[in-house]
């Protein structure tokens, strides 16, 4: 019984080992690099769309969600005429929170003719390049500890 857990004991230390080797911090830190760069591509191209091609046309808010206070986590429906006549209700959270929108707002809302339920922003905040900037910050940081990481000189267990 003795001997099985120390072998137990073993085989734990062993994995733990592994997983803070630097090897496997190196292999997650090219993970991030890679969602970081996944994600600052889309929503480059989600804004250079709202620049470039975006249509603005004034909508109606129809529904109001604020979640636990919390601006970031909330959103608005608008409903909207797009250029070819079709009513849209499009859910909005790039949307500017002050004053706080009332269920009758007329709002200004830009949206991507290709995409109208997917890409569409406040005309007042315009589009979402925080989003894409974090991203590429993050990106160049999990770059930047890639090296020392997986060469061993910046110990995480430490």
């Amino acid at each position: 019984m003795a001997r099985s857990r120390a072998v137990s004991g073993e085989r734990t230390r062993g994995f733990v080992a592994w997983v803070n080797s630097p090897r496997v911090g190196g292999v997650l830190l090219v993970a991030v690099v890679l969602g970081c760069a996944a994600g600052a591509f889309h929503t480059y191209l989600e804004n250079v769309a709202l620049r470039d091609r975006g249509v603005v046309v004034t909508g109606e808010v129809v529904e109001v969600h604020q979640t636990s206070s919390r601006y970031e986590d909330s959103y608005v429906v608008v409903r909207f005429e797009d250029r070819s006549g079709v009513e849209r209700r499009v859910s909005v959270s790039n949307y500017l929170w002050s004053p706080t929108p009332k269920i009758g707002d007329t709002p200004t809302v830009v949206y991507d003719p290709r995409n109208p339920k997917g890409d569409i922003a406040d005309t007042r905040m315009g589009p979402d390049w925080f989003a894409t900037w974090a991203c590429v910050v993050g990106g160049l940081v999990a770059a930047a500890l890639f090296w020392p990481t997986w060469t061993g000189r910046l110990d995480w267990n430490r």
